[in-house]
């Protein structure tokens, strides 16, 4: 962005948002404040809750804290999760709003309100307000107000130097890395490497860990003309996302339920391009099959303190949206061994939104439950389980509108090793499968097989 243009944006966000003496405003919190406000919540609510310290911060070794709601925080449930995070930008300061405001709404209405009770009760939700605590640090401080990176020391010279120092944060997750901005300089410098920095790769060990079905990443923009939208993956190239359709669904509701500042309609949606390199909901949606959202927040940077309350109220509604869609229309179920009954992580493939490896990875089931799940719009869907020294299943799944589809699949052991060639997967006895469901059967010698197409066969040689 050239000088010219980044001041003509600011003059235009400045007339729009006014930053009340460019003092850092009570309403907002510190890091401190924040701090003190998640440990007094986990005292307060021991039963629903747990406070975690996910990682440090890069250069002044700040921890980040994540919070977890839920029936029983202390042990892990086989149940959705979904994640909400604020301030990868440090000026962006009304996402950590949100995210305190959504756990304090959580935990203080669990005894009155029945369906945020159903949300604690069915779901782990984890809350982490502030993913860039030194950045925040420069920008409560008074010392730049418009400060978007962490505070790496880029020059090592000891020295914070606000004209070379930081890594732009939503720039250093290790998806297409390599086409961020490589100057330090840059206000979207992508780091010395993915994950380079403290910050996320406290979030990423999260997530990896977690395997959350629904992320949400709040952000705010100093151009107005970008606030107030909702953005997921993604355009690349001309080529659509495979889940498209079925994230582009939720993205619209959820901004269809964020009323905007004027009170005059609603955020909208949009999709993303993965050719924005290192970006958070790319990398969460490309290596987990997460379903993670880019929020942005109002028209500005810093809403006015008068308007905090009237947008975290606001965004409370796509948070409960969110949680909703995580319990409803859907394929979830477990993967067992059928000879031991023991759960499984194996490949999930929907292959209606399948994809192969180099655009998106495959997706596993846990290794504690077994557990899948894949948020779909209503139709009928192909389930291709695969794990190597097991036969393939496939079954046929009709999903509907409001509930989720539970099945249970049990894969059997082949007993022997399994081979692969080109798109076939070859078992060395019996039936085969190739990688679409479709059934051959081996009829000659050893290392030879047929597959049918039509009426003729086709011979495949596994050498």
């Amino acid at each position: 962005m050239r000088i010219s243009e980044f001041i003509g944006l600011l003059t235009l966000f400045l007339i729009i948002n006014p930053l009340e003496g460019f003092g850092f405003p009570p309403r907002y919190h510190t890091y401190q404040e924040m701090e003190e406000d998640l440990i007094r919540l986990a005292h307060e609510f021991p039963h629903l809750c747990r406070l975690e310290t996910l990682g440090f911060s890069t250069r002044l070794g700040r921890a980040i804290l994540g919070i977890k709601i839920s029936d029983f925080p202390q042990i892990r449930e086989d149940e959705p999760r979904l994640l909400f995070n604020g301030n990868h930008h440090a000026a962006e300061i009304i996402g950590p709003e949100i995210c305190l405001f959504l756990a304090e709404s959580l935990l203080g209405q669990y005894e009155t309100n029945e369906e945020v009770k159903r949300f604690v009760d069915s779901l782990e939700i984890w809350i982490v307000p502030m993913v860039n605590p030194d950045g925040h640090w420069i920008v409560e401080q008074d010392i730049d107000t418009l400060w978007r990176k962490d505070l790496r020391d880029n020059d090592t010279n000891g020295i914070i130097n606000l004209d070379y120092d930081g890594v732009d944060l939503n720039r250093n997750y290790d998806f297409l890395w390599e086409r961020g901005v490589s100057e330090p300089s840059s206000r979207e410098y992508r780091g010395p490497a993915p994950f380079s920095e403290g910050e996320i790769c406290a979030l990423r060990d999260l997530a990896e860990r977690e395997r959350f079905v629904i992320d949400v990443c709040y952000h705010s923009d100093i151009d107005p003309r970008r606030g107030e939208y909702v953005y997921f993956p993604w355009l690349w190239g001309n080529s659509r996302s495979p889940d498209y359709f079925h994230l582009q669904e939720i993205a619209c509701s959820l901004a269809f339920s964020i009323p905007n500042d004027l009170n005059n309609g609603t955020y909208s949606y949009i999709y993303g391009r993965a050719e924005e390199g290192g970006l958070a909901r790319n990398w969460f949606y490309y290596a987990l099959g997460i379903f993670s959202f880019t929020v942005e927040v109002s028209r500005g940077y810093r809403p006015p303190e008068m308007r905090v309350d009237s947008i975290c109220r606001k965004n409370l509604r796509g948070c409960y949206y969110l949680m909703r869609r995580a319990l409803s229309s859907q394929i979830t179920g477990r993967i067992y061994d059928a000879t031991t009954q023991r759960p499984l992580s194996a490949e999930v493939r929907i292959l209606e939104a399948y994809a192969p490896p180099e655009t998106i990875l495959p997706r596993f089931s846990d290794s504690i439950f077994g557990r899948f799940r894949r948020l779909l719009l209503p139709g009928r869907y192909r389930v291709l389980v695969l794990k190597e020294g097991y036969e393939m299943k496939m079954e046929t799944v009709e999903v509907f509108l409001g509930r989720p589809t539970e099945i249970e699949i049990y894969l059997q052991p082949s007993g022997i090793e399994e081979k692969r060639r080109s798109d076939v997967k070859i078992q060395n006895f019996g039936l085969y499968y190739t990688a679409d469901g479709r059934r051959a059967e081996r009829i000659l010698g050893k290392g030879i097989y047929f597959k049918r197409e039509k009426e003729r066969m086709k011979k495949i040689v596994v050498f």
